[in-house]
């Protein structure tokens, strides 16, 4: 499948689908939510690094500091590390893991409507002079796809926490296990909003997502 990155052009907008809040804010260069974002791995883990780090370069949103990617290290000490270089870990604007991937590009022509094309199907020309990009979130589902296969054994997980100056303080983590199923947990408090919390789970066995939240349980196939 064909990427695009957004540090591979100088398109003038873009913007994404269901977005939540703190997207909005970043995508407008609202930088005040300050955090950190990390990676680590069970005791047991084995990963082809690599590779598992291609794949989360493939993905957009890690922090509002686009053009920052993940880096995989191999210490004196045969220890294999994978760490956002960001300069400092703990000056990462917006942390999040959930990630967007590219969905389409929008051309305008003087004179009739906006033409939409996903992004897959665009040529070089018509991404080289898109007027807007459309990206979406990427699912669990795509997640587990393209990543468990870089995880022999145990689980990879990213987990960042921001705050918001006064306003609120959030945690997330995406935990991947080799088997293909995919965890994610996010917990958001604030004095304004009040307090949220959610589990979102993929298992590639049965094909099944699963959402708990503070409203109940949500169950689907895809």
């Amino acid at each position: 499948m064909r990427t695009w990155s957004r540090r591979s052009s100088n398109v003038s907008s873009a913007r994404t689908i269901g977005t939540t809040k703190s997207f909005i804010r970043r995508r407008n260069n609202v930088s005040d939510a300050y955090g950190a974002i990390l990676a680590s791995q069970s005791s047991d883990c084995e990963i082809d690094g690599d590779r598992l780090v291609e794949a989360l370069n493939d993905y957009e949103e890690w922090a509002a500091n686009s053009d920052v990617k993940w880096v995989y290290k191999v210490t004196d000490k045969d220890k294999q590390l994978i760490y956002f270089d960001s300069g400092d870990p703990w000056l990462v604007q917006y942390p999040s893991v959930n990630v967007t991937q590219l969905s389409h590009v929008i051309m305008h022509s003087k004179g009739s409507e906006p033409k939409r094309i996903v992004a897959e199907d665009a040529t070089e020309e018509e991404f080289d002079n898109a007027a807007e990009w459309e990206f979406a979130q990427v699912p669990l589902s795509q997640i587990s796809e393209e990543i468990s296969p870089h995880i022999q054994k145990g689980w990879f997980e990213v987990a960042c926490c921001s705050n918001e100056k006064a306003r609120n303080v959030e945690f997330m983590r995406l935990r991947v296990h080799a088997g293909g199923l995919v965890e994610k947990l996010h917990i958001y408090s604030s004095p304004f909003d009040g307090c949220k919390t959610s589990m979102e789970s993929f298992d590639k066995k049965t094909g099944v997502t699963r959402i708990d939240g503070d409203d109940g349980r949500e169950e689907f196939v895809k």
